[in-house]
C-alpha cells in the first residue's frame, strides 16, 4: 500500500486485517509510496515492495489505484508479475488478476445531477486526477454525460487535473479564482482535492456553499469533520477489504480469478448547499467516541515526537538500540525490530541481501545479527498460526538512501502513528550513521597522524562538515516537528473544537457536562501542543532575534514551573547576527533553564545576558540545591551543552555558589579578544 495519510487506504487495511482474522490467516503489510514518485525519499522507500515474496508470504493484496497513481496500470501490473505470488488487485483491472474497485459513475451522475436540480448550479468546473488513471477517467465520463443530459456545457478551460493532492486542489482553486471565469460549482473526483479546493476558495472569500458548491469522492475520516461537511460519494470499504482476502486465498487455492464490483454511495452534506437532517437524530455517541478517538491520537502524537526528539541524540548503535526498545515500551507495542542494510545490493530492484538487526537488553546489552533481507523477519521462528498475527514493515530512508527498515507487531489502530515513527527513526539512523562515519575518520585520523601530518587540515574539515550535517539534520527535524504540532495538529484540535461547540449546542443542558469537559481536555490539549512545538524550535528567532525568542521560552516555561519564577536580565541588543551561533545559544540556556527548573528545588532562576569588551555571557543562576563536587560533566545533557558551546568556539563554565549553580556561557563577538 502508498502511504497512511490517506484514511481510505487506512480503513481498507483495517477491513483486510479484519476478514483475514475470521479465515485463520496473518497479514503482513508492505508500506511504500506511489510508484515512479518523483520525491527521492518516496522512490527509494518503494524497494519495501521488493521483499514482498515467497517464503514469508503466500499471496498479494495490491492497492493498485493508489500505488498506480503516477503511473497508471502498467506499472502496477509489472510489479505483480515480477513478485510470482497469486495476487488481487483493488482499484485498477488487471489482465489475469481478481480485482476489487467500486463504479463510482452511477453515484457520481447523482451527486452531479443533484447539483444541477436540486442547487441550480450551471456553471461547472471540473478537478480531475491524473490523465492515465482509469478511475479518474471513468468519474470524469460520468461527469461529462450527466452535464449534457441537463443541456450544460462544460467549459474545456474549467477542467483541471489535480493530481489526486490536495496541494494540487489548491492549486487549481488559485487557478479558478484567477482566472477571471464564473463559476458556482467544483466536482472534484477524490476527497483530497476537494479539501483543498474549499480551503484555498475560503481563503479568497468565497462561501461554501453559498458561492460555490464543492464534492468530493471516497468518503474519507477528514470529510465528515470539514466544515462545511463534504457531499462525496462512499465507497464501501469494508466489502472491498472482505472480497480482496476471499478473492486472494481462493487464487491460492487454484480456483480460477474473478472481478467483483460495488456500487459507490452518494452522501449529500452541507457542501453542495444541503441543510443539516432536521429529523434524523444527533449521533451523539458517535461523535463523542470520534472526539475521544482524536484527544488519544493527540496524545500519542505528542508523545512519539517527544520519544523521536530522544532518539536524535543517540549517536551510536548501542545508544540506538536502547532507545528504540524504550519506545517500543512506551508507545505500548508488542513487538518490533528495527533492521539496518549492510552488504552488497543484490538483484531485488536495489535491496541489500543482508540485514542487521539491533536488539538491547538490560540483561546482554547491545545484541545484533546479520541475516539474509530476503527472510524479512530477524533470526528467530516466523509469525505462524495459531499466533494470527499482523505485522507492518515501514522502509527507512534518507532522501534517496535506502538505510533498513523496522518491523511491527500491529496492536494499535492508529497507523498514522507508525508512519510518524518511521520518519523519526530513520533520521535518527542517518544521524547515528554520520556519527560512526566520524568517528572512523577520527580513527583514521589519529593513525594518519603517526604517520605523517600532510593533508591534516583536509580531513579535519571533513569531519566538521560531518558534524555540521549531524546538527543541520537535527535542527532541520526539530523545526519539522515544531512546526507540524503547530501548524496541523493545533489546527486539527481547532477543528474538533469547533464540532464539540456544535454538538454542546445541540445537546440539552442538562447533558452539556461530558460535552464541556471534552472542550476543557481540547483547550488544555491546545495549550500543550503549543508548549511542545515551543520547546522544538524557537518561534521567532530568526525575523525578531534571540531576545524575543527567550522571552517567548520562559513564558513558556513559567506555565509547567510549578511555581519558579525566572526573572530574565539582558541588554536590549545583543548584537548576534548569525541565525547559527544564535541558535546554539538558545539551546544552552533552553537547557540550563529546564536543568534549574527540574533539579535545583529553589523558587527563583535568573537568566542574566551582558555585553562588554567584545564578548557576550549568558549566565543562569539558581539559588537551590546546587551541585554536590566534584563536577564531573558525566550527564548528556552538559556534555552536549559542551559541544554546542564548542561548535560556536564559546566556553562553557559551571560555578557552584552558596546557594545554588551558576551555568555560564561565554561567546567571543567579532573583534573580540580575552586573555
Amino acid at each position: 500500500m502508498a502511504h497512511f495519510e490517506d484514511s481510505f487506504q487506512r480503513e481498507l487495511w483495517q477491513a483486510i486485517r479484519v476478514r483475514a482474522a475470521q479465515r485463520g490467516v496473518s497479514t503482513v503489510a508492505y508500506l511504500g509510496h506511489g510508484l515512479w514518485s518523483t520525491d527521492p525519499s518516496q522512490a527509494t522507500s518503494n524497494i519495501v515492495y521488493s521483499m514482498a515474496g515467497a517464503p514469508v508470504v503466500d499471496g498479494l493484496i495490491v492497492f493498485s489505484n493508489n500505488l498506480g497513481t503516477f503511473t497508471g496500470p502498467g506499472a502496477v501490473a509489472e510489479l505483480i508479475l515480477a513478485r510470482g505470488l497469486p495476487a488481487v488487485s483493488i482499484g485498477f483491472e488487471l489482465t489475469g488478476v481478481p480485482s476489487v474497485r467500486v463504479s463510482g459513475g452511477p453515484a457520481l451522475a447523482t451527486v452531479v445531477d443533484h447539483l444541477a436540480g436540486v442547487h441550480q448550479r450551471r456553471r461547472f468546473a471540473l478537478v480531475t486526477g491524473p490523465s492515465d488513471h482509469p478511475e479518474s477517467a471513468d468519474r470524469e465520463a460520468a461527469v461529462r454525460a450527466t452535464l449534457a443530459l441537463r443541456g450544460l456545457d462544460l467549459d474545456p478551460r474549467m477542467v483541471f487535473d489535480g493530481g489526486f493532492s490536495r496541494e494540487r486542489g489548491r492549486e487549481v482553486a488559485e487557478a479558478l479564482t484567477g482566472s477571471g471565469r464564473g463559476f458556482d460549482a467544483v466536482v472534484c473526483l477524490n476527497d483530497h482535492m476537494a479539501v483543498g479546493v474549499i480551503e484555498a476558495l475560503r481563503e479568497r472569500g468565497l462561501r461554501i456553499p453559498e458561492d460555490v458548491s464543492v464534492t468530493g469522492f471516497d468518503d474519507l475520516a477528514e470529510s465528515r469533520w470539514r466544515k462545511p461537511p463534504l457531499t462525496t460519494v462512499r465507497q464501501p470499504v469494508d466489502d472491498m477489504g472482505s472480497q480482496a482476502v476471499d478473492f486472494v486465498l481462493d487464487r491460492w487455492a487454484g480456483k480460477p480469478g474473478a472481478a467483483a464490483v460495488f456500487d459507490g454511495v452518494p452522501t449529500f452534506r452541507q457542501s453542495c448547499g444541503c441543510l443539516p437532517s432536521e429529523t434524523a437524530p444527533l449521533m451523539t455517541s458517535t461523535l463523542l467516541r470520534e472526539v475521544e478517538e482524536s484527544l488519544e491520537r493527540t496524545d500519542r502524537f505528542a508523545r512519539i515526537r517527544e520519544l523521536g526528539v530522544r532518539l536524535l541524540g543517540t549517536f551510536r548503535r548501542e545508544t540506538l538500540a536502547r532507545q528504540w526498545q524504550e519506545t517500543l515500551e512506551a508507545l505500548g507495542l508488542v513487538e518490533g525490530s528495527l533492521v539496518l542494510f549492510e552488504g552488497t545490493t543484490g538483484a531485488r530492484s536495489g535491496v541489500p541481501d543482508q540485514a542487521r538487526t539491533l536488539c538491547w537488553s538490560k540483561e546482554q546489552g547491545l545484541q545484533t545479527e546479520v541475516f539474509p533481507t530476503s527472510q524479512l523477519f530477524p533470526p528467530g521462528p516466523l509469525p505462524r498460526l495459531p499466533d494470527r498475527a499482523d505485522w507492518l514493515v515501514l522502509p527507512l530512508v534518507y532522501r534517496d538512501e535506502p538505510l533498513g527498515y523496522l518491523i511491527l507487531r500491529c496492536t494499535a489502530e492508529d497507523a498514522l502513528v507508525y508512519e510518524t515513527l518511521r520518519d523519526q527513526v530513520s533520521t535518527a539512523v542517518k544521524a547515528t550513521l554520520l556519527m560512526e562515519a566520524s568517528r572512523n575518520h577520527e580513527d583514521v585520523l589519529e593513525r594518519t597522524v603517526e604517520e605523517r601530518t600532510r593533508d591534516l587540515r583536509d580531513q579535519v574539515r571533513q569531519r566538521q562538515l560531518l558534524e555540521r550535517e549531524v546538527q543541520e539534520i537535527s535542527h532541520r527535524t526539530m523545526q519539522a516537528i515544531g512546526q507540524d504540532i503547530h501548524d496541523d495538529l493545533c489546527q486539527h484540535l481547532a477543528g474538533i473544537s469547533m464540532l464539540v461547540s456544535v454538538l454542546e449546542e445541540k445537546t440539552p443542558k442538562k447533558d452539556r457536562g461530558p460535552v464541556r469537559e471534552i472542550a476543557d481536555l481540547l483547550e488544555q490539549a491546545v495549550g500543550r501542543a503549543k508548549q511542545y512545538a515551543r520547546s522544538l524550535y524557537p518561534p521567532g528567532l530568526e525575523e525578531h532575534g534571540l531576545v524575543p525568542a527567550l522571552q517567548d521560552l520562559i513564558e513558556s516555561l513559567q506555565k509547567t514551573s510549578g511555581g519558579v519564577t525566572i526573572s530574565l536580565q539582558t541588554d536590549a541588543d545583543l548584537g548576534i547576527a548569525d541565525h547559527r551561533i544564535a541558535l546554539q545559544l538558545y539551546r544552552i540556556i533552553q537547557e540550563s533553564l529546564g536543568n534549574a527548573i527540574r533539579h535545583s528545588g529553589g523558587d527563583l532562576v535568573i537568566l542574566k545576558i551582558t555585553k562588554t569588551d567584545g564578548y557576550l555571557e549568558a549566565e543562569v543562576r539558581d539559588f537551590g540545591r546546587g551541585i554536590e563536587p566534584p563536577v564531573s560533566g558525566k550527564s548528556m545533557g552538559l556534555k552536549i551543552m559542551r559541544y554546542r558551546a564548542e561548535a560556536i568556539g564559546a566556553r562553557l563554565e559551571l560555578r557552584r555558589l552558596d546557594p545554588g549553580l551558576c551555568v555560564s556561557c561565554v561567546l567571543p563577538l567579532s573583534g573580540g579578544s580575552r586573555g
